[in-house]
C-alpha cells in the first residue's frame, strides 16, 4: 500500500513532535526525582562505607588473631 507523500510527511512531524514532548516530560521527571536520586546515592554510599568499615576491621581483627597465634 502506497501512502500519499503529504500524509506521511505529517506523520514525521507528529512523530517528532512527540519525541520532544517525551523528551521534556522525561527531563521534567528527572528534575523532580532529583532529590530522590540523591536521597537513595546517599545511602547506597553511607551502606558501601560502613560495608568497607566493618570488613577492614574483620580483615585486621584476624590478622592480628593469627599474628598473636603464631
Amino acid at each position: 500500500m502506497i501512502h500519499p507523500p503529504h500524509i506521511s510527511h505529517l506523520d514525521v512531524q507528529i512523530g517528532s513532535q512527540g519525541k520532544r514532548k517525551s523528551l521534556i516530560e522525561s527531563a521534567t521527571t528527572t528534575l523532580g526525582s532529583a532529590q530522590v536520586w540523591w536521597g537513595v546515592v546517599v545511602v547506597i554510599v553511607v551502606v558501601v562505607v560502613v560495608v568497607v568499615v566493618v570488613v577492614v576491621v574483620v580483615v585486621v581483627v584476624v590478622v592480628v588473631i593469627i599474628i598473636v597465634i603464631y
